[in-house]
């Protein structure tokens, strides 16, 4: 579970991606692939993650009582979004998880996922379809891509090159990020620069469209006003006119 207290930026949870900003809160099951990248235009970042092993709530969940419980740790295979009205209830919940011992701690952690158990309006992040692709993310590799990744997807990257220092392929780095993800290496990062275009477009009116295009890692204007379009159905100029009217970008790959 990861509580997002300062910093915003982008966040790639399997084929899903979308804006991340403080005050969120996202659960995660295991082998599940995530990522947050904060925008450099935005400085200092800060989180609360807690992790553990469903094997300590194993026997437990299996009570009547635990149903909702159950329920959330199966459909957090998925990733999952919290709304704003329960987070602020986790907040205290992890502060107090920090400072309690022993057999509270399970107390407590108890009542945690209670509290996001009761969420009705809790969003599920990806597609169903994924579950069984993303135990792939739990490798070492599959890290290591993601962090190579991350720090570079708005430059010149090079699939063979983060292939090369990964020990394999380019072709066995794009099935590895399919089977993860549900898209390819190369769709992976065309998702990234075209999320962050959103972030720029959205934060900084000032900033025109070719500007907010080549910042994010597209060298060629009219390939960019292409991929957007297909992606969003609008062009940039359309898809900014229309922000103010808009939730935050949201897309699934």
């Amino acid at each position: 579970m990861v509580f997002i207290e300062r910093g915003q930026g982008t966040r790639v949870v399997g084929d899903h991606w979308g804006a991340f900003e403080p005050g969120e809160v996202f659960c995660f099951g295991p082998g599940l692939p995530h990522c947050f990248q904060l925008d450099r235009l935005h400085a200092g970042a800060a989180s609360r993650v807690l992790q553990f092993r469903g094997e300590i709530l194993s026997h437990l969940v299996t009570l009547p009582e635990m149903a909702g419980i159950s329920r959330l740790l199966t459909d957090a295979r998925q990733g999952l979004r919290f709304s704003r009205k329960i987070a602020s209830r986790i907040e205290s919940r992890l502060a107090r998880l920090e400072t309690t011992r022993r057999s509270a701690r399970i107390v407590e952690l108890l009542e945690l996922l209670g509290d996001l158990a009761e969420d009705r309006a809790v969003e599920s992040l990806m597609d169903e379809r994924y579950r069984a692709g993303a135990s792939a993310a739990s490798s070492v590799r599959m890290r290591e891509a993601w962090i190579l990744l991350m720090a570079t997807y708005d430059q010149t990257v090079s699939q063979t090159e983060i292939a090369t220092r990964l020990g394999m392929s380019a072709s066995a780095l794009s099935r590895m990020f399919r089977r993860a993800t549900g898209s390819t290496f190369s769709q992976t990062v065309i998702n990234l620069r075209l999320a962050k275009v959103c972030r720029l477009l959205e934060s900084n009116r000032d900033l025109t469209i070719a500007e907010a295009s080549y910042e994010s890692g597209f060298n060629n204007l009219s390939i960019f006003n292409r991929q957007f379009k297909a992606k969003f159905g609008l062009t940039p100029r359309e898809w900014r006119r229309k922000t103010t009217d808009l939730p935050r970008f949201e897309a699934k790959s």
